[in-house]
């Protein structure tokens, strides 16, 4: 059928597949359905710096801990899409999310999730495999998750703000379940996740090449630590629900892992498996 055949209806829902709302529709139908997990807004508005909003904003309760989740959908617009990450190679207790019990707020690591032998990344880049028989410079593009990132950051700290000041001058119970929940934002795309752990010496010096072919494998979600870094004049909320970090002289190797925003990335065919894994980290 060409363009011309088409009725209005034809060409407008054309339009509109060329853009992720639809598979944000379609992943908030999977998570409506799921078991302990509650939508608590869709485009929901936070207040940072120019001012953001989540997706959606979900609730998943376990038996043993309640999360609240922004989530940002993002759609790879072919099927020849991938996002190929690489792994960070120290091994190191990083901050991944933020914690309220009672009037106290902190953070958690990264160490539940490692233990579950979930990737952890500092990087990543998208793959277009339609263009590889051409340049394969425009072939690969890191912009479409570093930009990502930046959205998901900025969704997860204005709700950070906006819970800061909710618990202001409130005395609530660390045994308070309804009013105890962890923080952390969840990128939900359809594009096939990998990730490449580079070997020692793997990468020339001389010209930045990769020395023969790198090996990567497929994953269902990994953990992607992103280098979020506001303007210094901006107010930044991290400082104030990072518990002792902010009473303390931090050391520079500490700061380049806790001073970055752990966010989790999970491909949408793993929806599931994402969860099941939540509940087996309480």
């Amino acid at each position: 059928m060409t363009h011309r055949d088409k009725n209005e209806n034809q060409l407008i829902t054309q339009a509109v597949n060329a853009h992720g709302i639809f598979f944000k529709k379609a992943v908030r139908e999977k998570l409506e359905a799921m078991r302990g997990l509650f939508i608590l807004g869709e485009e929901y508005p936070v207040p940072y710096l120019e001012g953001a909003s989540i997706d959606l904003l979900i609730e998943f309760r376990t038996n043993y801990r309640r999360y609240v989740l922004p989530i940002e959908c993002k759609r790879g617009y072919t099927a020849t899409k991938r996002w190929v990450f690489f792994t960070e190679p120290e091994g190191r207790s990083a901050k991944m999310m933020y914690v309220f019990e009672g009037n106290e707020s902190g953070i958690d690591t990264t160490d539940r999730f490692r233990l579950k032998e979930v990737p952890i990344c500092l990087e990543g880049i998208e793959i277009d495999l339609s263009k590889l028989r051409g340049d394969s410079y425009k072939a690969a593009n890191p912009d479409p998750i570093w930009k990502a990132g930046i959205q998901m950051c900025r969704a997860s700290l204005g709700f950070l703000t906006q819970e800061i000041e909710q618990r202001k001058g409130r005395d609530i119970s660390p045994q308070d379940y309804e009013n105890n929940f962890r923080l952390f934002p969840l990128l939900l795309t359809n594009a096939p996740l990998s990730v490449c752990e580079l070997e020692q010496g793997s990468v020339e010096i001389l010209t930045g090449n990769h020395k023969g072919e790198i090996a990567t494998r497929n994953v269902p979600y990994l953990v992607l630590l992103y280098p979020f870094t506001p303007s210094h004049d901006s107010p930044d909320p991290r400082r104030r629900a990072e518990g002792e970090l902010k009473d303390r002289y931090v050391e520079p190797i500490e700061r380049g892992y806790h001073f970055k925003e752990g966010i989790m990335v999970v491909n949408s065919d793993h929806i599931d498996q994402f969860f099941d894994l939540l509940r087996a980290t309480a």
